[in-house]
């Protein structure tokens, strides 16, 4: 059946998987669950309409499903014929989601809010036109209301379906799996879901392991000042694995490019992002090492973790520096 699909053709996927950040299933095939993914709706995920009536039907019953009927069958025909969203997305999350939906047979786009009015459709388009025009007209011919009525009819057409194609049918609620206090499980989990496969995502899922284990231990005590601690460690340790990715992403580049004698200054700018992406290594690992020795420890001490914490901010500024400086030649 596959390979009779027309190649924009919604349909459901074979099955889901576990999101690979917090365990829970993974309804919509994204890749990363919806909930661990809501770090921001800067884009929205929008799948093409089939041309095929089965095929769209087929969808609309499986999301419907999928969400646990959380949605509205209405809601869910908006989606297969194209006019709305299903969910809102970090911008980077929504274009993983949209490529793991589209190798699982899902034709999706992710779109941004600013570009998602072009999902209106042209039919409705010309439908407002043609009552503005027609208003237009019969203003001028001798029904003077309607020269003022057709034009707004039009406009109120096109704002419901603007506004149509900006909401979502689902908004995902975040609830809570690890032992971490909700907005530092946010906003990790949404680090999580928004760095690409690589050391900076692997070093973090490392640190929030060991952070939940501790968390976790009932035989380890739990004080208010070592989950403040903790948390503080986290919140850091997010904010420094995206440094470390974007070093690496755009090093990456750099490093293959040679070094040209009209351009003496790029040397020096690979060699203090060099420096600035090793001491993130070096604090990242000795964070990870800190919450080790605290987990192994008889008492926690929240004392050596806000010292860790404060390696991985003491250095802020120079990270930045280095950031813009390798923006210029990326």
């Amino acid at each position: 059946m596959q390979a009779l699909l027309e190649p924009n053709a919604a349909v459901a996927p074979a099955g889901y998987s576990a999101c690979d950040i917090c365990e829970s299933p993974d309804v919509l095939s994204l890749g990363t669950c919806a909930s661990c993914a809501r770090g921001g709706t800067e884009a929205l995920l929008f799948v093409e309409a089939s041309g095929r009536r089965a095929d769209r039907e087929g969808f609309e019953a499986w999301l419907v499903d999928a969400l646990g009927g959380a949605v509205t069958l209405d809601a869910a025909r908006d989606v297969a014929e194209g006019v709305r969203p299903i969910v809102g997305l970090p911008e980077v999350t929504a274009g993983r989601a949209a490529a793991t939906l589209s190798m699982r047979g899902v034709s999706a786009v992710a779109v941004s809010k600013a570009d998602a009015w072009r999902r209106i459709p042209r039919g409705l388009l010309a439908l407002a036109g043609a009552a503005a025009g027609m208003g237009l007209f019969l203003g001028l011919t001798g029904t003077a209301a309607m020269f003022v009525l057709g034009p707004v009819f039009g406009a109120l057409l096109i704002l419901a379906a603007a506004r149509k194609t900006t909401e979502p049918i689902w908004i995902p609620e975040v609830s809570p799996v690890f032992s971490l206090p909700l907005p530092i499980e946010t906003r990790v989990r949404s680090t999580l879901a928004s760095l690409p496969s690589g050391r900076a995502r692997d070093r973090l899922k490392d640190i929030v392991a060991v952070a939940i284990a501790l968390g976790s231990d009932a035989e380890a005590p739990s004080t208010d000042d070592l989950t403040a601690a903790t948390s503080e460690l986290l919140s850091l340790s997010c904010r420094a694995v995206v440094d470390l990715d974007q070093f690496d992403r755009s090093l990456a580049v750099l490093e293959r490019e040679p070094v040209e004698d009209e351009d003496p200054g790029l040397a020096a700018v690979v060699h203090d992002a060099i420096i600035a992406r090793q001491a993130l290594v070096h604090h990242l690992d000795h964070a990870l090492a800190t919450l080790v020795r605290a987990q192994t420890a008889t008492s926690g001490d929240p004392a050596e973790l806000l010292r860790a914490a404060e390696r991985l901010s003491d250095e802020v500024a120079l990270r930045a520096d280095a950031w813009r400086e390798v923006q210029r030649y990326t």
